[in-house]
């Protein structure tokens, strides 16, 4: 946590009304004391018929606009600096832009990310996690945010794309390089294989005027018209040359 300063990700959700589902949230390595652990839920169905921004119960959450039945949204996550020094954590959901969800707009605020229990005296590590939670039993969070029951339904399919971090420098490495920096490099187009050369003969049984042009016959073979299919459809042919 202490690397990083912002978490970019697109979203899209359906058929999630009513079902315990956080497409994406960030765990501490050591999570203990439920608002005071460092959770953050950046997207959240709790209680599970509306889309939230929450800290696991600390905090200041906010119910978004988005239809958990049919979203397709934008996510954005800072770590930024109280007037005070302090080091936060604000939350918000937003139409998809092509960028950040704007700093104006209404946000989920976590006070002092380094003096919760998942950093302070601890290692400050966090995991990301996507989970949809739809069995019989479960802990608090079960009896809180699914109502402690279970939600039958047709499905619950979400998708998170396109994360991106603003960390810094090493903080990813190998594959993971990827979630650095804004939009994603493009892919280099597929190289268009190179048309075959035309063939220098044509072999038995070939049309030598298909091309449009003539293809003389390879050697063996000579160019014969007859009416080949029984259609009254006289056209050329290749055949061997019998040797009498």
């Amino acid at each position: 946590m202490h690397d990083i300063d912002q978490l970019d990700f697109d979203i899209d959700m359906v058929g999630c009304g009513g079902t315990w589902a956080a497409p994406l949230w960030m765990t501490p390595d050591h999570w203990a004391g439920g608002g005071s652990s460092g959770e953050i839920d950046m997207v959240e169905n709790c209680p599970s018929d509306a889309v939230w921004n929450n800290f696991a119960g600390g905090g200041t959450q906010v119910k978004t606009s988005a239809d958990p039945n049919s979203w397709s949204g934008h996510t954005t996550m800072r770590k930024q600096a109280d007037s005070d020094g302090v080091q936060s954590i604000r939350v918000q959901s937003c139409e998809p832009t092509g960028g950040s969800c704007s700093t104006n707009a209404e946000v989920a605020y976590l006070r002092d990310i380094y003096g919760l229990n998942g950093c302070e005296g601890a290692n400050c590590m966090y995991t990301m996690v996507s989970d949809i939670w739809n069995g019989n039993s479960g802990d608090d969070g079960y009896a809180g945010c699914a109502g402690g029951k279970p939600h039958y339904s047709s499905g619950c399919s979400i998708s998170v794309t396109n994360i991106r971090f603003k960390a810094a420098e090493g903080t990813f490495t190998g594959k993971c390089a990827a979630l650095l920096g804004g939009s994603s490099t493009p892919s280099p187009p597929t190289p268009t294989p190179p048309a075959p050369s035309p063939s220098s003969c044509s072999e038995q049984g070939q049309d030598p005027f298909s091309s449009g042009t003539e293809v003389p016959c390879c050697a063996g073979t000579y160019k014969d018209v007859q009416d080949w299919d029984g259609d009254g459809r006289y056209y050329y042919k290749c055949v061997i040359a019998l040797m009498v």
